[in-house]
């Protein structure tokens, strides 16, 4: 692109020593320092030349031609210019020489730099690290004899500089050990600093940096397999392939022969082709449990004791499942939820049996003008719930039909986003176990909602397919036991699926660490609850970081609710609304929260955890309008039209419409109330002016060039710059509120 400046700023205007503005003033263009003139552009490109004069209109503003009525920027090149201005008889107004044209980068290169990592081997048995080669990985070759190595001092070498060490011998028992000057310490994870350290294995390697007193460890890697491993093999063998494939690894399964035996491996050892003719050795330690895949045989085998166990003797078990009943809620696409009714208990419109007649469903069950009936004698659990739309606390319960009474109810939700504006959705969960006393009782399951919503009260639908509102899932809570199998090894605690499990703790209500798997509220009334401090690590050990730091997402003011239910008493809960951001404080989280419903659990109450999110915030629009009215002349020019703009926004397009076909070029200006009122100093709208030109309508979403963001409290100006043949005109500014 060409070399470019904008010689005359926009809406800047030629005016007398009074600020009258000078009809058909001229702008006329000349080399710097002499009289030789030069061609300006109406374009940063230069390619619409405008001449070496360039004329201006009745107003004194740039045209692009001599009684013409078209506004123009004006740009020189690269050559030093002199601008001397007149009036239309040539009388000079002002003159300015050896004005500097654009930068000409016509000469400029492009170069990078890449960073290097020279490799030096060593194989003596004592050396030192140089302190002028940063960056240099250094090779041990450890085949002759151990080695020592000598770092330079931190502070001679400087904070940042870098060098590595690779333990480089195969079957080797040599060792590399590297030390600091006296006085210097050398910080490896755990270890806070260290004098000295080893590298004893091949491959082993460590990359080390001065903070300028002493040494770090910055990257390491291991020279071994780790246990816990799934170690790919590609046979078990005791000679070693002809043509072995890089990377691929075989168990000597007796006494090793040719290659393997000269190089002093031994039977069970895992082996690696290099992909260079060599060999890797890897020795598993006593009851590594190590399990190794061999794909020539389809086995795995487990390293116990000293040698490798086949685990091909576990068998599948038979074939058992847990009895189940899914009742579902559901609409062709498209199809709203209905109408949910306010007040009393009103039942909830269960009509699919979604698994009746599959092998697993809970013998006898049935569904009927929905009720549930056919349960036989026994201990069921039940786990789902349904979507409430703008209907504000809103509750889910089993009621038993035959007896009138109350079985269990759910927790309450709170379909809603911002103060009284009800127009969010919520889940809302039922989950409970009961006992069954008489196959002949009939159930339903029942809602009730605080706020009336029609059509979609019970749900919005999506139009992606079937619409699901409501999945209910009874299960027989006698699980069937599968055959016994052989016992495994212990592994590591889990915690309840959809769940993180805490314990409450009274201890304090300060905003301090709760504590490993524990929680605790600021406030002992919890009513006044406004924070949650929650510890990062679940009563079962879970990691719950990532968890917590996703809590506050929504751009809702209500994020999402966080459920905590008695585990042991399922239907004693606390629902508490996340209102605000999260603070991470490592370890344990500072959540900011309101009270929703439910009770303050006792002291060492183990509870678990669901958290129910809110969707975003949705997007709302607004026009900003400014009319401009000229009764019943034509607008004049420098007319206005002044708003201020109550909350923040962001411009998205601009529609100008006029009572008749004219024409009429308008600026935006936008400034603070401090800095009131704006001026042509302050405008937003570039060279892309909101403009009619012998038109009576005009649109831009694209508005190249505006500063389109606007803050609360702001003011902006609608400025006429010129009309001709128009009374009366509306500027709209359609805007999206942050």
């Amino acid at each position: 692109m060409a070399d470019s400046v904008n010689v005359f700023p926009p809406s800047l205007r030629v005016t007398d020593a009074d600020g009258n503005p000078v009809a058909g003033a001229k702008l006329k263009f000349y080399e710097a320092g002499t009289s030789t003139p030069l061609t300006v552009y109406s374009d940063d490109a230069l390619t619409a030349a405008l001449g070496t004069v360039v004329y201006c209109d009745s107003a004194g503003y740039p045209v692009t031609a001599e009684g013409g009525s078209t506004k123009t920027l004006i740009y020189a090149g690269t050559t030093d210019y002199k601008l001397t201005i007149t009036d239309a008889d040539d009388v000079t107004i002002a003159e300015h020489d050896d004005n500097p044209g654009a930068l000409d980068t016509s000469g400029f290169t492009v170069t990078s730099a890449a960073p290097s990592m020279p490799v030096v081997t060593r194989a003596t048995s004592s050396w030192s690290v140089a302190s002028d080669a940063p960056g240099t990985l250094y090779r041990c070759n450890v085949a002759g004899s151990s080695q020592t190595v000598s770092f330079p001092s931190a502070v001679t070498a400087g904070d940042g500089y870098l060098f590595g060490l690779q333990y480089d011998g195969l079957a080797s028992s040599n060792t590399v050990t590297y030390q600091a000057v006296a006085g210097q310490t050398i910080a490896d994870g755990a270890d806070a600093g260290s004098a000295a350290g080893t590298l004893t294995e091949h491959g082993q390697t460590k990359w080390f940096v001065s903070d300028g007193a002493g040494w770090r460890v910055a990257f390491a890697k291991q020279g071994r397999l780790d246990r816990g491993l799934m170690i790919v093999i590609a046979d078990r063998l005791t000679a070693p392939p002809t043509s072995p494939t890089a990377g691929a690894r075989y168990i000597i399964n007796g006494t090793p022969s040719g290659t393997w035996a000269a190089l002093g491996f031994a039977e069970n050892d895992i082996v690696e082709a290099n992909g260079q003719g060599g060999w890797i050795q890897y020795n598993p330690e006593a009851d590594s449990g190590w399990i190794a895949f061999v794909q020539d045989e389809d086995v795995n085998y487990q390293y116990q004791s000293s040698g490798w166990v086949s685990l091909s003797n576990i068998t599948a078990p038979a074939t058992s499942y847990v009895p189940t009943a899914i009742f579902r809620y559901q609409q062709t696409s498209g199809t709203a939820g209905g109408t949910a009714t306010q007040g009393s208990w009103q039942t909830y419109p269960i009509a699919t049996f979604l698994n009746s007649g599959a092998s697993n469903v809970i013998s006898g069950a049935a569904l009927a003008s929905n009720k549930i009936s056919g349960l036989p004698v026994g201990r069921y659990k039940v786990d789902g719930g349904a979507v409430f739309y703008s209907t504000d606390r809103s509750q889910l319960r089993l009621y038993n039909v035959t007896t009138s009474t109350e079985v269990f109810v759910g927790a309450v939700g709170n379909p809603q986003t911002d103060g009284s504006n009800y127009f969010g959705s919520a889940f809302v969960d039922l989950c409970g176990e009961f006992e069954v006393t008489d196959a002949a009782h009939e159930y339903r399951i029942e809602y009730q909602v605080s706020r009336p919503k029609s059509s979609d009260g019970l749900g919005k639908s999506g139009s992606w397919g079937t619409e699901v509102y409501g999945t209910f899932v009874f299960s027989d809570a006698a699980r069937v036991q599968g055959p016994q199998g052989a016992q495994g090894a212990q592994g590591s605690t889990g915690r309840d699926a959809g769940h993180w499990r805490y314990t409450f703790s009274t201890a304090d209500t300060s905003e301090t660490d709760p504590g490993s798997g524990a929680f605790k509220l600021d406030n002992g009334t919890v009513a006044s609850v406004t924070e949650l401090y929650i510890s990062a690590t679940d009563a079962d050990s879970g990691d719950a970081d990532a968890f917590w730091a996703t809590v506050d997402d929504s751009t809702s003011t209500i994020k999402g609710q966080l459920v905590f239910r008695k585990a042991s008493t399922p239907g004693t809960f606390l629902i508490l609304d996340v209102d605000a951001a999260v603070t991470d404080n490592t370890g344990w989280w500072t959540v900011p929260v309101a009270y929703n419903s439910g009770a303050l659990p006792s002291n060492a109450d183990s509870m678990l955890l669901t958290f129910v999110p809110t969707g975003d915030a949705g997007v709302v629009t607004a026009g900003i309008v400014f009319d401009l009215d000229g009764g019943a002349s034509n607008i004049e020019a420098d007319a206005k039209a002044r708003v201020q703009v109550p909350f923040a926004c962001t411009i998205q397009e601009a529609t100008l419409v006029a009572d008749a076909t004219g024409s009429i070029v308008v600026d935006v200006w936008k400034d603070t109330y401090a800095n009131y009122p704006p001026t042509v100093a302050n405008t937003i709208t570039a060279a892309a002016k909101p403009t009619l030109s012998s038109a009576q309508k005009y649109q831009d979403a694209t508005l190249t060039g505006w500063t389109t963001s606007i803050a609360a409290g702001d003011f902006l100006v609608a400025n006429v710059d010129s009309a001709s043949g128009i009374n009366h005109a509306i500027l709209t500014l359609k805007v999206q509120r942050s």
